[in-house]
Order: C-alpha cells, then structure tokens, then sequence
C-alpha cells in the first residue's frame, strides 16, 4: 500500500490552521502570526533523503530575530530614565 505523505503532511498541517505557511521545496513551514514570521516547525512533504540546502533554509525561518522599532525604543527609553527598568 502505497501512502500519499504529501497530502496527508498537507492535511494534518490543515488540520491545525496555521495563519501563514510558507512552501519551500519539500517542505512546509507554518510561521508564527505576529509580524515577526518566525518558523513554529517544519513539514516535511516526503520520506525521503533530506537536502541539507533546504535543511539550512528552514533553520534560518527559526532564526529570525524580533524586530518591533517601537518596542525597541520604549525599552531604551525605559532604561535611559531608570537604568533598573531592564533588570
């Protein structure tokens, strides 16, 4: 018997609902909903030998750094006024 991984990866990944997905070649990366779009994990859509090219890829989606300018500057803000703001 012969199992469509494909689609059963794509089902189960439905199942869930992700806000966004991103499609890499055999891989599915559903991302996370802020405005930051970090990786929340890695679908592979076959069972077959991983391409570490696209391995790297997928890990730098997990690697992405927050990045919210106003968040940013109220922080240093806060510091600025109250260095024990940050602690």
């Amino acid at each position: 018997m012969q199992i469509d991984i494909e689609s059963l990866e794509r089902a189960t990944l439905d199942a869930v609902a992700p806000q966004q997905t991103q499609e890499l070649p055999g891989w599915l990366v559903p991302l996370d909903p802020s405005h930051i779009g970090r990786a929340t994990s890695a679908v592979p859509l076959t069972h077959s030998t991983v391409n570490l090219a696209d391995l790297a890829e997928i890990e730098a989606r997990f690697r992405v750094p927050p990045h919210n300018v106003e968040a940013e500057q109220a922080l240093l803000g806060a510091i600025l006024v109250n260095n024990d703001a940050f602690y």
